[in-house]
């Protein structure tokens, strides 16, 4: 079960927008995750290697993220190179005619 509670606790500033000192600041939304002690237990035992709980936690969910994007990429250029398998293969087998025998 995942219960979230959100709230936001600041904000993104770009330099040279109005009031910008240095830079951007990622903007940070407080939330409230339901997890099983075990998982805290192995996530409490990691998080010093990455500062906090919440950076290991944002960490793992970007990988995850960007593993999961990959994946359908991936996925689409299948579907891609599938729906084309005929024309590529008769393409290939054009060009290994021209192929002179050593």
């Amino acid at each position: 079960m995942v219960c979230i509670a959100r709230q936001r606790y600041s904000y993104t500033q770009k330099i040279g927008s109005p009031g910008a000192v240095w830079g951007e600041i990622d903007v940070k939304v407080k939330t409230s995750v339901t997890l099983s002690e075990e998982l805290i237990s192995e996530i409490d035992a990691l998080a010093s290697q990455y500062g906090t709980r919440s950076a290991l936690i944002e960490r793992a969910v970007r990988d995850f993220l960007a593993t999961a994007a990959q994946r359908q990429r991936e996925a689409r250029d299948l579907e891609i190179l599938n729906r084309r398998a005929e024309a590529l293969n008769a393409e290939a087998a054009n060009v290994l005619s021209y192929q002179v025998e050593l």
